[in-house]
Order: structure tokens, then C-alpha cells, then sequence
């Protein structure tokens, strides 16, 4: 089936405007791109689905006034972005595990067990 005489202007017409129009488009889509949580993120946080992946440090987090929220459909809801930078910002996030020689391994490994044994009887 031959292509109607306005759909062959349109693709002569877009082949010529592509390359133009690319350099002007990509710094305002990069930069929609910077400013969003991520490509698939929800819009909306709530217990169930939030970055912390935790419903109880959610609500937490909320109930301490950490991050504004709202009701929507019955649920506590917060913005995703919001409650991401939050999660970043927050102080004893991200901390590193310290450090451990092969000689502390081996002395934790063979130090005796701090439970308690059950006596039998």
C-alpha cells in the first residue's frame, strides 16, 4: 500500500526537522530526567510502596512529622521524591560497616557463644 501524498511530506518534513529540534529537546529532557525519582518510580509513596521499604519505618516516619503527607483513597501518602530525599538526608543512613581483619574474624569466630545453654534435668 503506497503511502498517501501527506504522509510522504510528513517523513520528508520530520527527517529534516529531526536534527534540528535534537540539540534544543535533549537538555530539556535531561534535565526532566535529573529532576525525576527515577524512570518506573511511583509518583506517590505510601506504606505499602516507599523507598524505605518498610511500612513500620514509614509510619514512623511520618507520625514524627519527618515528611508531609496526605489522605488519598483512605491511605497515609507522601510525594516518592520527597520521601526519598528524606531518606538520603536523614543522619545514620548509609552507615559503612566497620572494617574487619582476617585475626578479628577468626576471634569472634572462636570466642564461646553468648547464649545461654538450657540445663536438662
Amino acid at each position: 500500500m503506497e503511502p498517501s501524498p501527506g504522509d510522504a511530506f510528513l517523513d520528508a518534513l520530520a527527517a529534516r526537522m529531526a536534527p534540528l529540534m535534537a540539540p534544543l529537546l535533549a537538555p530539556l529532557i535531561l534535565e526532566g530526567l535529573r529532576h525525576a525519582p527515577g524512570i518506573g518510580t511511583p509518583t506517590y509513596a505510601t506504606a505499602k510502596e516507599n523507598p524505605l521499604r518498610s511500612s513500620k519505618a514509614f509510619r514512623t516516619a511520618y507520625r514524627s512529622g519527618a515528611f508531609p503527607t496526605f489522605l488519598r483513597n483512605r491511605q497515609r501518602t507522601a510525594m516518592w521524591a520527597v520521601v526519598d530525599a528524606w531518606m538520603r538526608n536523614r543522619t545514620g543512613a548509609g552507615k559503612t560497616p566497620t572494617e574487619l581483619t582476617l585475626a578479628d574474624e577468626l576471634a569472634l569466630a572462636s570466642a564461646p557463644s553468648k547464649r545461654r545453654s538450657r540445663k536438662t534435668s
